[in-house]
């Protein structure tokens, strides 16, 4: 009899540690997938985004053209984001400057306008 339950505890204990170390085979499967699924969808988020961003500049580049400003309107990136660092990110005084410069040229185009702005702020910080 006690040979009979030594049996049944050996086998039960590697029946156990068979079982765990399916289980942790079969995890790290499902980790190893979910890894490769989580970059394959990283990159392909990372390459619409990079896609969709030069369309928008695009865009912003085609739509300055004709460019009246408007306080609500997103402007194209590129010479707007130089303004910007010119002016320490203070979007309130880069568009003040843009709306004066644009009263006093009303056919200027944005992009104009945005270096002419960018133009008199480093001329006038040379100045001193």
């Amino acid at each position: 009899m006690a040979n009979d339950w030594d049996e049944l505890t050996r086998k039960t204990f590697n029946f156990f540690v068979g079982s765990t170390h399916l289980v942790v085979e079969e995890m790290d499967k499902v980790l190893h997938d979910i890894s490769d699924r989580t970059q394959s969808f990283v990159d392909d988020a990372i390459a619409r985004g990079e896609a969709q961003s030069e369309q928008w500049v695009e865009e912003g580049d085609k739509e300055s053209k004709g460019w009246r400003f408007e306080r609500d309107r997103t402007p194209p990136l590129g010479l707007y984001g130089k303004l910007l660092q010119s002016v320490n990110h203070d979007r309130a005084l880069a568009d003040r400057l843009l709306e004066s410069t644009q009263r006093k040229h009303p056919g200027a185009s944005f992009d104009w306008c945005c270096e002419k702005v960018i133009y008199d702020l480093e001329r006038d910080r040379n100045r001193t």
